[in-house]
């Protein structure tokens, strides 16, 4: 897992991942008595020791509830309590000889069966904990997040808080502002069993990968990540991976196959460094296919509103009006990791920016688009489905055959702070396809449901399938 500069010199080596189980070498679990060490051998990967930690960052609602093979973290922890009892209040650090680096961080979730609790109350404890071992020089800190009979994925939830405290932006990585690159050297991850501890260590390895990847398109200035500073970016990354790209660079043919898209960039296009390009990425796992994603991302790499300017301070922060298109570069690095079998990915990215001049695109210009509909613009600040559209249309293209069901998405991701919403339809010629899009548009789905939720929503024919509910509760293929 490592993030790339387009000269291909490494610039972030994040949490240097690592693992350690109490699994001993008889197979039996070890307990760790009060005072010594935590059992050490001979673990999925390399032992404490090897590893060398320096110290243990523990995650979980309380400290009476740790099973067995953490018996060793509760003395001290009951010690505390018996001087303090807002112990699971804060985040607190004790030193505990015996254990590595002689420091336990404790960080409690709090209740989590309250009905709004959910598996983020351990992701958030994680990032509280981590930023606590950071402020206290940890660089190899050990997180420990036990099961929960209610969350079984609470420890990955876990893993993925302490990266994204890990996370280091990418203009700081390039501008060698730090000393160093990385927060710290290695984070290890807890595991009672070999094959659960592997498991942890792939998946979120893989999946943080995407979230970089996502976040170093998605968060950096508009400058850093103009459209053909992505183009090489994504070029990078995927160089030497199943992952196939495609940059469509030349105005005359953005103008012909997407004339929406190049309305929007006729402004931008006169600015060399701010020109326009359409990343195009296809995956295609191993094996026979058996379903095939078909995502378009709105890449607006700034939106100043075109002639419907954003005034009164609201266009700041408008160089995050990637995300969607960042979100696609992301899963396709989760694919690139995991290689899924049967399923074929096909991407694009519509990187562009909605700039504001002589040569703007303005309301009630009329455009025909590539399905030959006349478009009437009524505001440029709605340019996020003037730049999808046309590639929609290419995608429907692919799929012709067959009725077509649509589905719409909102998803809020808070590591950015931005509102998705996104457009999903499905057709039959490639083998069971969905079509998304993935995009900063409104702020509905903050309305509707507050801030930090993700939202997928069914229009009928999609309903009717049962397909949002199939996301929500993780049972798609």
């Amino acid at each position: 897992m490592k993030r790339l500069s387009r000269s291909g010199k490494e610039l972030l080596r994040p949490a240097g991942w690592s693992l350690f189980t109490s699994k001993t070498a008889e197979g039996g679990q070890q307990q760790c008595a009060p005072g010594s060490s935590p059992p050490s051998g001979p673990p999925t990967s390399k032992t404490r020791s090897e590893y060398n930690f320096d110290g243990i960052v523990l995650v979980t609602q309380s400290h009476d509830t740790l099973p067995a093979e953490l018996e060793c973290l509760k003395a001290p922890l009951q010690d505390y309590s018996s001087v303090d009892s807002g112990l699971g209040d804060e985040v607190v650090l004790i030193k505990v000889p015996g254990l590595p680096g002689k420091r336990l961080i404790f960080a409690s979730t709090g209740p989590v069966n309250r009905d709004y609790d959910d598996v983020r109350r351990f992701s958030d404890a994680a990032v509280n904990g981590i930023k606590r071992a950071l402020k206290a020089g940890m660089q190899r800190p050990l997180l420990v997040c036990p099961p929960h009979k209610d969350y079984k994925d609470n420890a990955l939830a876990a893993a993925l808080g302490a990266l994204h405290a890990l996370y280091m932006p990418l203009e700081v990585r390039e501008a060698n502002i730090k000393s160093l690159d990385h927060k710290v050297c290695v984070l290890g991850l807890w595991a009672a069993q070999e094959a659960e501890g592997k498991r942890l260590v792939e998946l979120a390895n893989a999946l943080e990968s995407g979230r970089l990847a996502y976040r170093d398109i998605g968060g950096s200035d508009p400058e850093r990540m103009a459209a053909p500073r992505v183009a090489e970016y994504v070029q990078e990354l995927f160089k030497n991976s199943p992952v196939e790209v495609e940059v469509l660079s030349n105005v005359k043919v953005l103008e012909k196959e997407y004339p929406c898209l190049a309305a929007v960039n006729r402004c931008a296009n006169s600015v060399p460094r701010h020109q326009a390009r359409v990343i195009k990425l296809q995956y295609r796992g191993e094996g026979p296919i058996q379903k095939t994603l078909m995502l378009v991302g709105k890449g607006i790499t700034y939106d100043t509103g075109g002639a419907d300017i954003k005034a009164g301070g609201f266009m700041a922060g408008m160089h995050r009006d990637k995300c969607g298109a960042a979100a696609v570069a992301g899963f396709f690095q989760i694919l690139a990791h995991l290689k899924p079998k049967h399923l074929k990915v096909v991407g694009a990215m519509t990187m562009v920016r909605n700039s504001v001049g002589a040569d703007c695109y303005v309301a009630d210009e009329l455009v025909v688009s590539r399905a030959g509909r006349r478009v009437r613009v009524g505001n440029t600040d709605a340019e996020g489905r003037m730049v999808m559209v046309d590639l929609l249309c290419e995608m429907k293209e692919k799929v012709r055959s067959g009725a077509l069901k649509t589905l719409q998405v909102y998803l809020f991701f808070r590591c950015i702070s931005s509102k998705w919403d996104g457009l999903s339809l499905q057709a039959a010629q490639e083998v069971s396809p969905q079509l998304f899009t993935i995009a900063t548009l409104t702020g509905h789905a903050i309305r509707a449901m507050g801030p930090n939720y993700s939202i997928i929503m069914d229009n009928g024919p999609a309903h009717r399938n049962g397909n949002a509910a199939q996301w929500q509760k993780g049972e798609t293929d």
